[in-house]
């Protein structure tokens, strides 16, 4: 009978080792759990950064293309193109932009015309 106790005693320990074995288990997973939200939550700062980041890039590029037409309001779209080292588009949209923002306005055609600079103050 003592030797089936001890039995059930050394059965029980090893039942309360492996108990303790799953907990470490549990705790590891929930600690990489938390490393995984610690990260996603990294990232969202980051594309956050990125974002007003971005933003302050595209007023660069206005304020490139103002400082451009300033220096020579005859300026083509590609020529500011290849100074600002961006795609032709990337110069229609951000002129688009100073339009609506009634910053610069094309006086006559695409071909012998102008640009006028309304607003000069972010010059």
């Amino acid at each position: 009978v003592i030797e089936d106790g001890a039995n059930v005693i050394e059965n029980e320990t090893n039942v309360i080792e492996d108990e303790t074995d799953v907990i470490e288990d549990e705790t590891d997973v929930i600690e990489n759990e938390a490393n995984v939200i610690e990260s996603k939550v990294n990232v969202i700062e980051d594309e956050t950064n990125v974002i007003e980041n971005g933003a302050d890039v595209i007023e660069n590029k206005e304020q490139e293309i103002l400082k451009q037409i300033y220096s020579n309001n005859k300026i083509s779209t590609k020529e500011l193109s290849e100074k600002l080292n961006v795609n032709i588009r990337t110069v229609f949209r951000h002129l688009e932009k100073l339009k609506a923002k009634k910053m610069i306005e094309r006086i006559g055609p695409d071909k012998g015309g102008y640009w006028k600079i309304l607003n000069n103050n972010n010059l």
